[in-house]
């Protein structure tokens, strides 16, 4: 189908999100958000999310317990 969201891998999502946040912020404050997201990378990969399109509020909420 035309309108389904292509599958996106949690490193490429936050490789996006540092690119399109690099001209609003110092490079501290990128360096920062890529520190802390590292951290939601490695979540992912223990638990097998390989396409952030399956995350869920209930698996977000595991990830802020974890």
């Amino acid at each position: 189908m035309a309108d389904e969201l292509e599958p996106l891998d949690p490193k490429t999502a936050v490789e996006m999100y540092l690119q399109e946040r690099r001209t609003e912020l110092s490079d501290a404050s990128i360096q920062a958000h890529n520190y802390r997201l590292r951290h939601f990378i490695r979540w992912c990969d223990e638990q097998d999310i390989d396409n952030l399109n399956e995350l869920t509020g209930r698996l977000l909420h595991q990830y802020r317990l974890w």
